[in-house]
């Protein structure tokens, strides 16, 4: 079953804002990078993130058990420190917002969609670090793969996820005499008429 979908007028939902740096962070899992969305969001705001294993589940799909262990591993490799209940960004996972204001944002209705993996939710966060529902997103399926240091067919997969899903405006290659880009434009909200040319 879909997560709704935002409306105009309704009650703002908290927005994934994860440091593009991240993204490509190899000492991280996808689902480990996924968390920290919400712990980059929070630390403006109440600088720690006390909600439970389940909550974060409810609110992310993730099983319960994936996001404690996600949790465990942010913490044993510096990522998180643990204070009775609370979880705080380290001054390691701070560190990534000095080095590049980038942030990948990824809306309610893309990470509470359970037709999507979580690397297809990164993916767009990716897309849409550059674009914002605004711009055209350019680069080879090999240069997306190395942002999130994952495999080109996973990158395929995930944009196919993420067309049928009506997360994307608009999708297509590019053809040089050198070289192929693909060109994109997250949606700003779910488009059913997604136009599939050559995913």
């Amino acid at each position: 079953m879909k997560a709704n979908h935002p409306k105009k007028g309704g009650k703002k939902q908290l927005t994934l804002r994860i440091p593009v740096e991240i993204l490509a962070e190899a000492e991280l899992s996808l689902n480990e990078k996924y968390l920290l969305g919400i712990d980059f969001n929070l630390l403006e705001k109440e600088g720690y993130n006390c909600y439970t294993n389940k909550a974060i589940g409810q609110t992310l799909q993730l099983h319960p058990n994936l996001v404690s262990k996600a949790r465990k591993q942010l913490v044993n490799k510096g990522f998180l420190h643990k204070e009775g209940r609370k979880y705080y960004l380290s001054d390691l996972a701070q560190n990534y917002l000095n080095q590049n204001d980038m942030m990948a944002y990824i809306y309610p209705w893309v990470y509470q969609n359970e037709q999507l993996s979580t690397g297809a939710k990164l993916l767009y966060g990716e897309y849409n670090s550059i674009s914002r529902s605004q711009r055209n997103y350019f680069a080879s399926r090999q240069y997306s793969a190395d942002k999130l240091n994952v495999s080109v067919e996973s990158i395929t997969n995930w944009t196919k996820q993420l067309g049928k899903e009506g997360c994307l405006d608009c999708y297509y290659h590019k053809r040089g005499y050198y070289r192929n880009q693909k060109v994109v434009r997250t949606s700003g909200f779910p488009d059913v008429k997604f136009l599939n040319n050559e995913v």
